[in-house]
């Protein structure tokens, strides 16, 4: 294989290859693009100097300037400071392009000497009967509507059982909310209560979830769902066959105006 001298090899043409050699790889779609996401970011702080010519201070001054300097442009509009675990999550997209810099091209890694951003694991609490209550009445009807000429009046929602089947499938499974967002007709089996769940890039491993039991792998500890996988498996079927729009990242409005997140099942 042909390689180019240490000091021709351009960042943007390096991140390029790196992509390329992810996606090779078998990774997802999701995980090549945040890859991408964070290399560029940094190729757009850095310049495009050569590989070679990066050193630990280089990568300590980009690490600072994104804990300290940089706003985050978010769809939610807040503007706090990146999360450790997403400097975290920086560092070891770094470690992992230098790694391959130094396996193609023989590039001494500066990593070596950049320390890892701490992060502390933050321990979420499963969901109680009474939030899944609420999430399940806040999907069935509207916001209470404050009107000046006549009474106060809900509305039935029009998409109350797509949502509750996300919900309460979520809960059943335990699935994570990018491999709910994966989900094809043919992963669901209705006669069997069966589930293929899907990880990684396509055509990637295989896991099967039964309506007889909860998803344990990462749900130790968790409680019981409060709601019959029976009936989860009926309202999925229904969203299945009926509507099945893009699902994106969704927080609830109860009552008492606290914000219920549905994905925070599948993180347990």
């Amino acid at each position: 294989m042909n390689r180019r001298p240490l000091n021709s090899l351009p960042l943007g043409k390096a991140i390029t290859g790196f992509v390329n050699y992810k996606t090779a790889e078998g990774l997802s779609e999701r995980s090549v693009d945040s890859y991408r996401r964070i290399l560029e970011h940094w190729a757009e702080f850095a310049g495009n100097k050569n590989v070679a010519q990066f050193t630990d201070h280089d990568i300590n001054s980009y690490l600072v300037y994104m804990r300290t300097e940089y706003v985050p442009s978010r769809w939610s509009r807040d503007t706090h400071n990146l999360s450790p675990k997403t400097l975290r999550n920086i560092w070891i997209t770094m470690c992992s392009f230098f790694r391959w810099a130094n396996s193609e091209f023989h590039i001494e890694s500066p990593m070596k000497s950049v320390p890892a951003p701490r992060f502390q694991k933050v321990e979420i609490e499963p969901f109680t009967r009474e939030e899944v209550s609420h999430m399940l009445k806040a999907c069935t009807y509207s916001k209470e509507a404050d009107t000046t000429y006549r009474r106060q009046f809900v509305m039935r929602r029009p998409t109350a059982n797509r949502d509750q089947a996300i919900i309460l499938t979520l809960l059943d499974s335990c699935v994570r909310a990018s491999e709910f967002c994966s989900f094809r007709v043919g992963d669901f089996d209705p006669k069997r209560g069966k589930l293929e769940i899907r990880h990684g890039a396509e055509g990637g491993a295989l896991e099967t979830h039964h309506k007889e039991h909860r998803r344990t792998s990462r749900c130790e500890g968790c409680p019981s769902s409060p709601f019959s996988p029976y009936r989860s498996n009926y309202i999925f079927a229904i969203w299945w066959r009926r509507v099945h729009p893009p699902i994106t990242s969704r927080t609830w409005q109860l009552g008492d105006g606290t914000a219920l997140c549905p994905h925070r099942p599948g993180r347990c």
